[in-house]
């Protein structure tokens, strides 16, 4: 009989965290609130965690959740690695990770590949900004959006449903068939990099403000001395949008169902998503009922830990030896110490093969950070790894 070695069948995977999102928002709007109240009901208090970026402001208006802070793109990579290194043993419970915000993400992106081109390049050479790495014409922009795009989305090869937020900005863009301008409330990235993004997870909503404005009149400036149209504010209220049929909003879903306006509240979130996951598996594969639909969650849950762990771990054989002869299991914390702030500075200008070498050389002693109390012979052989 014929055994099939390519291809498996699929099906409509009905848990949130099989997807991953991005809410883009006005400043001040609740975006980052909203996502860990989302993370809170569907996954409890150690079902989440909340990462924040660079100079995005810490969540202290919000208590009770786990998070982190990554200041530098060499804290956000150590933070990844270890995530997806120790995903089913210290992180087990965790579901859901919210990434705040895609701004800081592309901002610590550009530095980091600002500082690997100029580590490869001699003094002369060196840049300063994005736009002259990589001999320009947005060679730089590229090599961030592949550094970014492979780094954060191992969190998804994991297993973790990835969250993201964004900021908003009105801006002009052009039909690239009529080449008609138009405004479009959108990402405030570039659009390079806000592409990288959407163009990977599967839905993309809108949060602002909708006013119903009342006594509409055109009057002139009295500064400008041109027409202008007011008015007065009747009502607002906060809304997000995850379909726009006059495409004034830019969003995205590959959930052709999902309600296209709702509330800007954690309730009116899960229950659109939910319930769009609900009606694409009932499109596919029929009629099921909520027990049922329990059920093919906990089956597919499983598979997808069986997956990866199935997955092979490669490990980076070491060529260079330390020249110092000492028993390999020897701890010296205070020497370690010493190495640790040596090594980190060679780190942050190291070439991306010097940086592999350093994640699997302490990935071979069974961690994924300078922790002084490892073996002294393991930063003696990072040590080397710069010479």
């Amino acid at each position: 009989m014929a055994r099939r070695k390519v291809g498996k069948r699929t099906e409509v995977k009905v848990d949130f965290a099989s997807y991953s999102y991005l809410l883009n928002g006005i400043a001040g709007i609740g975006k980052t609130t909203l996502a860990c109240e989302v993370g809170m009901k569907l996954y409890g208090k150690d079902g989440f965690m909340l990462l924040t970026i660079g100079q995005e402001p810490k969540p202290d208006h919000i208590g009770g959740i786990i998070a982190d802070r990554a200041k530098d793109w060499t804290e956000l990579d150590e933070m990844i690695e270890d995530l997806v290194t120790y995903r089913h043993e210290d992180y087990k419970d965790l579901r859901l990770i919210l990434v705040d915000s895609t701004d800081e993400l592309f901002r610590l992106g550009e530095e980091e590949t600002v500082l690997q081109f100029n580590s490869t390049v001699a003094v002369d050479k060196r840049v300063k900004s994005i736009k002259q790495a990589y001999g320009g014409f947005q060679g730089g922009e590229n090599k961030n959006v592949d550094l970014v795009v492979n780094t954060i989305f191992k969190l998804r090869e994991a297993g973790y449903g990835i969250l993201f937020i964004g900021h908003t900005k009105q801006k002009n863009k052009k039909d690239i068939m009529t080449d008609v301008e138009f405004e479009q409330l959108t990402s405030n990235l570039e659009a390079k990099y806000y592409n990288a993004i959407k163009d990977k997870v599967n839905i993309v909503g809108c949060g602002y403000i909708e006013r119903e404005m009342n006594d509409i009149e055109t009057v002139k400036d009295a500064f400008s001395k041109k027409d202008k149209t007011v008015g007065r504010v009747a009502s607002e209220r906060r809304v997000i949008v995850f379909r726009d049929e006059e495409y004034a909003i830019d969003v995205k879903s590959h959930f052709e169902e999902i309600e296209p306006k709702i509330d800007f509240n954690t309730d009116s979130f899960i229950d659109a998503i939910m319930s769009a996951i609900k009606k694409q598996h009932q499109k596919f594969h029929g009629e099921s009922t909520q027990e049922e639909l329990d059920a093919i969650k906990v089956k597919q849950e499983e598979e997808i830990v069986a997956e990866i762990a199935e997955e092979p771990v490669e490990v980076e054989v070491q060529d260079e030896v330390c020249e110092e002869v000492e028993d390999a299991n020897k701890v010296d914390v205070e020497k370690n110490k010493e190495l640790i702030k040596t090594i980190t500075t060679h780190y942050k200008v190291a070439t991306p093969e010097q940086k592999a070498k350093v994640k699997a050389t302490l990935k071979a002693a069974g961690s994924s950070k300078f922790d002084p109390n490892l073996p002294t012979k393991v930063f003696n052989d990072l040590m080397n790894l710069f010479k």
